[in-house]
């Protein structure tokens, strides 16, 4: 940093009329030093910083022309320039661009980042394997340091993942997933810790964590297929509507299997719920097909009931202990039969419609006559 604190206190003597003997007397210090400091020669010393600030009464920061405005406005300038270069993916400008801020801003964790996945994306981009080496150590450095002083979470989990990334790249899995287990993302890091499981070996390990990971993704599946129509049924979009539920049908569908398992009580409600779309849209044949599908899995699941979602159900091998409670007071042909008989009513009258009905009562009970519930 260029200090121009000699010639600020020279510009200030001058503008209030005062000597540079009258300074040095005021603040304890020969005119010869006050001399030398505006002739730039030699700074003040820090511990003389506020007395001569007081007695100008400025600012230490106005004192050593320190523009702090200014200087936020050339940091900004540069992370923007950085950012592009990030988009880009060309590292090579980046580098000297970023290790130069660095000099300028030595404390600034967005910087260090920056620094760190430039240097990343260099140390993996097919350069010779000492050099390799170097370059991610070097890269190590700037993620340890943003996790060793940051406060702010995100930029830690951030310093954290590229940190997995950069073992992962040096052949280090236990060490990658090591770094992967300091995030505080809960099971968001899971895939990316099962790919380092099977990249060192260990299948059973990397298939228990994506099928513990892919369950936790389903059961919320459906709420989000569903909330996601209503929004486009809220702006009057009835084809992405309908679009989304078939989608969301389908997919659930797929995990029922040779043996009746919990995705059929969950396919038998995407089901209906996509029947009541199709009926919004006055599809009629649309939603009795819809229905004969929910009706089919919600018969199908009451037959042989198990609310334990790994019970027969195709990728969850791996998986013992996970388990759905559900609160609703009757079985599913019970709770598909109460909606059926309140809604569509303009196909009441078929025939198709009514034989569905009939199906539902027969298999239709609460939770106490299946006894589920005592």
């Amino acid at each position: 940093m260029d200090l121009k604190i000699g010639q600020t206190i020279a510009r200030l003597r001058r503008e209030r009329g005062i000597t540079q003997e009258q300074l040095a007397n005021a603040i304890g210090v020969s005119v010869a030093a006050v001399s030398k400091w505006e002739t730039g020669q030699t700074c003040p010393d820090i511990a003389l910083l506020p007395a001569i600030a007081e007695y100008f009464t400025v600012s230490i920061d106005a004192l050593m022309d320190f523009r702090i405005s200014e200087r936020y406005a050339q940091l900004e300038e540069i992370k923007a320039k950085l950012s592009e270069y990030r988009r880009t993916g060309d590292f090579n400008a980046a580098l000297p661009v970023a290790m130069d801020a660095l000099s300028r801003y030595p404390n600034d964790f967005d910087l260090m980042l920056s620094a760190a996945n430039f240097l990343f994306s260099k140390g993996t981009s097919g350069i010779p394997e000492d050099e390799k080496a170097e370059v991610l150590k070097e890269c190590m450095r700037y993620l340890q340091a943003v996790m060793k002083a940051c406060p702010e979470e995100r930029m830690v989990n951030e310093a954290w993942d590229l940190l997995a990334n950069v073992y992962h790249a040096l052949g280090e899995y236990d060490k990658a997933i090591d770094a992967l287990e300091k995030i505080s993302k809960g099971d968001d890091y899971w895939v990316k810790i099962a790919g380092l499981k099977f990249k060192k070996g260990d299948i059973i390990g990397a298939k228990g964590l994506l099928q513990l990971k892919l369950a936790k993704e389903l059961s919320n599946f459906p709420m989000l297929c569903g909330t996601l129509a209503d929004c486009y049924r809220s702006e009057n979009n009835m084809e992405a509507a309908l679009e989304c539920g078939k989608f969301n049908a389908k997919v659930i569908e797929l995990l029922t299997g040779d043996k009746p398992n919990h995705f059929d009580m969950v396919a038998g409600c995407c089901y209906y719920e996509l029947a009541e779309t199709y009926y919004q849209c006055d599809d009629y044949d649309g939603a009795l097909k819809a229905l004969e599908r929910a009706v089919y899995h919600a018969v199908r699941f009451d037959e042989n009931p198990s609310y334990v979602p790994t019970d027969g159900v195709k990728f969850f091998d791996c998986l013992t202990d996970s388990y759905y409670a559900s609160n609703s007071p009757g079985n599913v042909s019970y709770g598909l039969l109460k909606g059926m008989e309140k809604n569509f009513p303009k196909l009441h009258g078929r025939k198709e419609y009514t034989a569905l009905i009939a199906r539902l009562k027969e298999k239709a009970a609460t939770k106490q006559e299946t006894g589920y519930w005592q």
